[in-house]
């Protein structure tokens, strides 16, 4: 579900447990500026547990291709990044690294 979610740029599906069920909840696409601050960090979340299991860091270019931001716009990139980590979903690979070229993972791994 997760996969797809990334693949076709949807915002994150929810979960919820009801008695003995697991419902999900996918979304139809919306762009990046119709999803509130809650949406872009739960995606970003989801976005770097996949990469994670792909053995593959999340950076500020694979965050612009999931939510198809131009390049020259890599500033709102950057804004989600710093969303993210302040609430505590992703976390520095190097916390040494600086800002160029950084690349994050999901806060448990």
């Amino acid at each position: 579900m997760v996969e797809q979610t990334e693949l076709f740029q949807l915002p994150p599906p929810s979960w919820a447990v009801s008695g003995d069920c697991s419902v999900a909840t996918m979304f139809a696409h919306r762009q990046l500026r119709e999803m509130d601050k809650d949406l872009r960090v739960h995606a970003r979340y989801l976005h770097a547990s996949l990469r994670w299991v792909s053995h593959e860091p999340i950076t500020n270019t694979t965050l612009r291709d999931r939510f198809g931001i131009d390049p020259k716009n890599a500033a709102a990139a950057s804004r989600i990044i710093r969303d993210a980590l302040e609430a505590g979903v992703i976390k520095p690979v190097d916390p040494s690294q600086g800002k160029r070229n950084a690349r994050y993972t999901p806060h448990w791994a």
